[in-house]
């Protein structure tokens, strides 16, 4: 007689078996069996050394795919091209499920508004140390135009961009080409030129002799503004100055007596103005403006100026009123 099963045994078998098969689509779908990859093409215009398969594709730093496959060339590259085709694998869900970041590059519209968007592939430094590479996903700002490699499309191609080493090489050459375009030669040669002629007229300059001529100069203006002859010009301005303040003192306080001696006072008010005139005329060439004997000679002018607008005034009074050289000048109540 057969021997009965065991349904514990049984139910023990079948959970076992159970979780086991849980467990293993569990593992299996962290692993990535079941995820969805796409591939793509990039095609590199500089070196790609430290760029290895496997090597970690990101977008904005975060992990979204490997380097499957690095070529010399591709069967769809032209003939010109010199461009390093490096193909990628792509989980473009992982980004909506891990980091709800909605980049979507299965559908092929989507895809094309992204190249629109300015999305582009470079190469980055994974660590200086290393000189080990990643490809880095990211948009720029104000795009140009995206440079398609592929004669015929096999794979979805995003555009790349130089790597900023790959940019500060290419500056660094084209400085290098600027410079050595340059004619240093002639250069020197016009420069060497021009210091030979600056040298020379340098030399032709009788620095000595300038020297002499101002210190002669200054000495014979001292020698000048210390003589005799300009202390007694400036004695006899100063008594000029004088003698026109008491006449115009004495034509204001006696006007009952301008009327026969005012022809003559004005006639030796113009002479004496003329011989201040002259002896300034004398002497003002030698002296500088801001010495004390023109301040001097500049207040006394002032004065000069101001007796002779007084005696002006008087005169036109004398001439609205001719009656004042009588009855003399009314006083304000």
């Amino acid at each position: 007689m057969a021997k009965r099963a065991n349904p514990v045994t049984i139910g023990i078998f079948v959970t076992g078996a159970f979780l086991l098969f849980t467990g293993l689509l569990g593992f299996l779908g962290t692993a990535g069996l079941f995820e969805k990859k796409e591939q793509f093409i990039l095609f590199f215009d500089e070196s790609v050394n430290g760029l290895n398969v496997g090597s970690s594709v990101k977008f904005k730093g975060v992990p979204i795919g490997r380097v499957k496959r690095i070529l010399i060339r591709a069967e769809n590259q032209p003939e010109s091209s010199s461009a390093v085709p490096v193909i990628i694998e792509l989980d473009g869900h992982r980004l909506q499920r891990n980091y709800n970041v909605g980049l979507d590059l299965s559908d092929p519209n989507a895809f094309a508004d992204q190249i629109a968007n300015g999305l582009r592939a470079r190469l980055n430094s994974e660590s200086f140390i290393t000189g080990l590479l990643y490809v880095d996903l990211d948009y720029i700002q104000d795009p140009s135009p995206p440079r398609i490699v592929q004669e015929t499309f096999i794979y979805k191609e995003i555009p790349t961009v130089p790597s900023t080493v790959a940019e500060l090489t290419q500056q660094a050459f084209e400085a290098i080409a600027t410079f050595s375009q340059m004619d240093l030669e002639g250069t020197l040669i016009s420069l060497k030129d021009l210091l030979d002629s600056t040298r020379t007229k340098v030399d032709q300059v009788d620095i000595p002799r300038i020297t002499d001529s101002v210190t002669g100069a200054a000495d014979a203006f001292t020698a000048l503004a210390q003589s005799e002859e300009v202390k007694q010009a400036i004695i006899s301005l100063d008594d000029t100055l004088q003698e026109i303040q008491v006449l115009s003192q004495s034509l204001q306080t006696n006007t009952n007596d301008i009327r026969g001696d005012l022809g003559d006072s004005l006639d030796a008010l113009e002479a004496t103005l003329a011989e201040a005139t002259k002896t300034l005329s004398t002497i003002g060439f030698a002296l500088s403006e801001e010495s004390p004997v023109m301040l001097e000679l500049e207040e006394m002018m002032k004065n000069i100026s101001r007796a002779a607008n007084s005696t002006q005034a008087l005169v036109e009074y004398l001439e609205r009123n001719p009656k004042a050289l009588i009855t003399g000048r009314p006083v304000n109540p």
